[in-house]
C-alpha cells in the first residue's frame, strides 16, 4: 500500500519548494506519492512544483493543475480521487 501526501497549492510559490522538501525528509519512504493540487495559482507555483519533481526524480510527485481557483476543499477532493 503507498500512503499518499495530499498538498493544495493556491499561489504558494514562494513556499512550496521548501515543503515538499520538508515532506520528504520528514517521511523518508519510498512508497510514498505526493499530490500536489495547483487551485488556479496565478504565481509560478506549479512550474516550482515541476521543477522539484525533475530535480529529485527519486520521489513520486504527481501535479495537478486546475484551470481556476476552486478553493481549498475542492483541491483536497480533488487530491483524493487521483490517490
Amino acid at each position: 500500500m503507498r500512503l499518499s501526501i495530499l498538498i493544495p497549492v493556491y499561489n504558494e510559490a514562494h513556499s512550496i519548494q521548501h515543503l515538499l522538501k520538508r515532506v520528504i525528509v520528514g517521511v523518508g519512504e519510498p512508497s510514498v506519492e505526493v499530490i500536489v493540487v495547483d487551485d488556479g495559482s496565478r504565481d509560478q507555483s506549479a512550474a516550482v512544483v515541476k521543477a522539484f519533481s525533475k530535480k529529485h526524480p527519486e520521489v513520486f510527485v504527481r501535479l495537478i493543475e486546475q484551470p481556476q481557483h476552486f478553493g481549498r476543499g475542492n483541491a483536497i477532493r480533488t487530491a483524493i480521487e487521483h490517490a
